[in-house]
């Protein structure tokens, strides 16, 4: 599922909202979905952060946790709470896809506070579904604290795990 084709960068405001930054472009039609957005993501945060992790390569590759992002794009299925989404697609994309200053800045706080305590830095996880996008800074432990094993069928796995709950 992950996907090499560029993307157009979306020009949205974002605003943080507990651990994450919602955005929604002006005009979306169901003013539920940035709700609904958010509790997706507060649900699948260990999923989506393992998931991150996994597409960036970060066992192998430490240095895409700073250039690169996980962009997880959801279509909106309506209806029970545990089912309202399912994932349309998964792309790597370059952290300039993230235009907003503040929480640019944010993700910079949250970097230098955790290379200050030995992490390798704050992966970024995007979620959107339409015009309502969720950004996730997740903390990467060092690399010999982490203890997961690559995976090259994650974006699978995330499929299954969100499809099946």
């Amino acid at each position: 599922m992950a996907n090499a084709a560029p993307l157009e960068t979306p020009i949205v405001r974002f605003r943080l909202c507990g651990g994450c930054f919602s955005a929604a472009s002006s005009g979306y039609a169901d003013e539920n979905l940035a709700k609904y957005l958010r509790k997706f993501t507060n649900t699948y945060t260990a999923l989506l952060g393992w998931a991150g992790f996994q597409a960036l390569q970060l066992k192998r590759i430490l240095a895409s946790v700073r250039q690169s992002a996980l962009l997880v794009e959801l279509s909106y299925q309506g209806g029970n709470s545990h089912r309202r989404f399912s994932i349309a697609s998964t792309h790597v994309v370059p952290r300039a896809y993230i235009r907003d200053p503040l929480v640019i800045d944010e993700i910079r706080h949250h970097e230098d506070r955790y290379r200050h305590n030995g992490g390798i830095g704050t992966l970024v996880v995007i979620i959107q579904c339409g015009s309502v996008s969720q950004v996730m800074p997740v903390e990467v432990d060092p690399p010999n604290k982490i203890t997961w094993d690559t995976r090259e069928d994650w974006d699978t796995v995330l499929n299954h795990f969100v499809d099946s709950s």
